[in-house]
This record gives structure tokens, sequence and C-alpha cells, in this order.
């Protein structure tokens, strides 16, 4: 986990991403595995991605390097759709920017508290404060 979690710090200064948002999207998605696929077969690697949606294919997301740098790419154009709003960003990257947007459109400032509890606990996981010790997986399904 030492070297993975390196090459998440390199990636996430080379797309200027926090590296300790990018660590707990890993974390959450697959407990840092490096190789993993989701059991619905269509997610893969550490960032969980959805090979169908991006349009990459599923043995490069197995690879743990180019894995992590389409997670990253996926969470800068989050951000960037969302004008640097991290909340917008971390939710979109687990509920769906579609998702977001609905919420966005009816409710305008208000649209995390109708976002499900689920998405809610894990968008606060990814956007605590550090408190200096070990991070605690949070089951948020």
């Amino acid at each position: 986990m030492r070297a993975f979690f390196a090459t998440t710090i390199a990636v996430a200064h080379l797309f200027n991403l926090s590296p300790m948002i990018l660590h707990r999207i890993f974390y959450l998605e697959s407990g840092y595995g490096e190789v993993l696929e989701s059991s619905t077969g269509c997610c893969f690697g550490p960032g969980h991605v959805n090979a169908k949606e991006w349009g990459v294919s599923q043995e490069l997301l197995l690879e743990p390097g180019p894995s992590v740098i389409c997670s990253a790419q996926i969470f800068r154009f989050m951000l960037d759709r969302y004008d640097g709003d991290t909340r917008k960003a971390v939710a979109a990257y687990t509920a769906g920017h579609g998702t977001i947007d609905r919420l966005t459109t009816k409710y305008g400032a208000s649209w995390f508290k109708y976002l499900e509890p689920r998405y809610q606990k894990y968008v606060n996981f990814v956007l605590q404060r550090p408190t200096g010790g070990a991070l605690r997986r949070v089951v948020y399904y």
C-alpha cells in the first residue's frame, strides 16, 4: 500500500488535487485494493472507475498506475465541472454528476441534504479534517 500511496500523491500533484482526498476516495471505493473489479463487473481499479461510462478499457483500469491516473482525471473533471466546489466534485464522483446536476437544479444551495444518506456519509468522510489517527473505513452502502 505504501508504494501505491506514493503513486497517488504523485498523480494528485500532477493534476493539482489534494492527495488526501484521492487517498480517501480510493480507501472507500476499494479499501485501497490495487487491482479490483466490482461485483457488477463494470467498475475497476482502486477508484472504481466505470469503464463503459468513461470510455476506458477494462484492461487498462486493472493496472494500478493507469487506474490512479484515470481516477484523478475524472475527479479533476468533476472539480472543473463544479467550479472548484470540492463537496460537489466528491459527491459527483460517487453518486454521478447527473445526480448532482439534478439536485442542484431542483434544490439550489440546499442540494446536499437531499443527497442519499450513503453518499452524504461518503462525502463527509472524504472531506473530514485530518485527525492524526488511522483512517477507519466507513460502510456507506
